[in-house]
């Protein structure tokens, strides 16, 4: 079920070539009064709200009345940039918005094949702020076409001192799904300046490193600076590729993509020229600084177990509700547990369980609480609060208690929350 949704998630990527929306809605847990209660790490952020500065399209060339003119750059106006991105692109019946969960950017209406970003209050004035922002070791703007929640499930290998028994560990090598992440940046020379050729390759391989699948759309993207304010990124379309059926090692493979990229590279640092001249940049912009290629490859793996143990976006509160055993005793009872999950990914959790660990003192773990059946279904954005008051457990300094919801599969925990309460935390002291 587990690796049905990520299958899921990795074809809907594929067929819509980064055309995503990752902006996730918070939706705050209900509140929940005890004597303590601890929280584990605040959720994901979704969107966020940003103000460009003032735009006049009947002006070609614009300084903003709030901002002083730099030099003999001027501020571009982006209506005026994207009819000239229109007509340079072929791209007449094109539609150019904001994205919504995302506002930096102006998106054509097309699989993002072209798009604006806009720097806000940060201005780049010479070619090595463009580089600070824009160059692939700097630049994070690659995940606007990705989407991020299959991005960010995959890690680093996890090592053997990872498990705690070696069945574990042989269990995560026969079940991880391994993934080459490269990527490699280009500089290259045109009539009217100089171009950023970016390159960004996710590839699912087997342990013995050769090719699989491609888990995110191949990304072939042109920077091409515009403005103080304004960069423009533009990409080739997908038809114009004839990479089909590839087989061989992780290397060769990305090797017979980039003799794919040979075929529209001409065309299109033609266009990134046009598009430097159509924003008036000089070309002794790009004389005090030199770029440098660059290029990054690395393994990463994704484990269902692990993804939903420290990467599952689902934020817990717990507390506890404890009283003296009697008025002369030095012990003290727990009597109750309180907890609350909300899910701030954007799928629904589904057919999972609760279960409640405590231990005290020196003791071994007891099973305070445990599901007899699955509770259907934990949607985006919803929460759900329970309240156990099962069993007394005694303890005389201090009490532990794990809470968690678990997939019965293998009984993997979902982002377990685990807290030790003493004395002074709960106030008898």
């Amino acid at each position: 079920m587990i690796r049905q949704i990520l299958i899921a998630l990795i074809i809907g990527t594929i067929l819509l070539q980064g055309c995503n929306n990752d902006s996730i809605v918070e939706s705050k847990p209900k509140a929940i009064t005890g004597q303590a209660t601890k929280e584990t790490s605040k959720p994901i952020v979704g969107t966020a709200t940003k103000t460009t500065q003032k735009e006049t399209p009947k002006t070609k060339f614009k300084v903003d009345e709030n901002h002083i003119k730099i030099g003999v750059k001027e501020y571009y106006d982006s209506e005026e940039l994207i009819e000239s991105l229109k007509r340079i692109l072929n791209a007449s019946y094109y539609n150019f918005t904001r994205d919504i969960s995302k506002p930096d950017y102006i998106r054509s209406s097309n699989l993002k094949y072209y798009v604006i970003h806009t720097t806000d209050n940060k201005h780049i004035t010479t070619a090595q702020d463009f580089c600070k922002s824009y160059c692939a070791y700097n630049w994070d703007g690659y995940k606007f076409y990705l989407n991020t929640t299959i991005f960010n499930s995959y890690i680093e290998p996890l090592e053997r001192g990872n498990f705690s028994t070696e069945e574990e560990y042989k269990n995560y090598i026969l079940d991880r799904v391994l993934a080459n992440y490269t990527i490699k940046e280009k500089t290259h020379n045109v009539k009217n300046g100089k171009v950023l050729e970016y390159k960004f390759w996710f590839l699912e391989q087997d342990e013995s490193g050769n090719f699989e699948s491609n888990l995110m759309p191949y990304l072939l993207i042109y920077k091409i600076y515009c403005s103080p304010n304004m960069t423009v990124f533009i990409r080739p379309k997908w038809e114009r590729f004839t990479l089909y059926g590839v087989i061989g090692k992780i290397p060769e493979v990305i090797t017979n993509w980039e003799l794919e990229d040979d075929r529209v590279r001409g065309e299109l640092l033609n266009k990134s020229s046009e598009i430097i001249e159509a924003c008036g940049v000089k070309k002794d912009f790009f004389d005090d600084y030199d770029f440098e290629d660059y290029s990054k490859s690395e393994l990463r793996a994704y484990y269902w177990k692990t993804f939903y143990k420290h990467q599952f976006n689902l934020t817990s509160t717990m507390n506890i509700d404890v009283q003296k055993k009697s008025p002369n005793s030095e012990k003290y009872v727990l009597k109750e547990v309180n907890v609350s999950f909300t899910n701030y990914e954007d799928y629904p959790l589904e057919y999972f369980k609760i279960k409640i660990i405590v231990w005290h003192d020196d003791e071994s773990e007891k099973t305070y609480y445990r599901s007899e059946n699955t509770i259907g279904m934990l949607e985006p954005g919803k929460n759900i609060v329970r309240n156990f008051r099962n069993k007394e457990i005694e303890f005389l300094h201090n009490i532990t208690v794990l809470s968690t919801l678990y997939i019965d599969e293998q009984e993997a925990e979902v982002r377990p929350l685990q807290l030790t309460y003493n004395k002074k935390d709960l106030g008898l002291e």
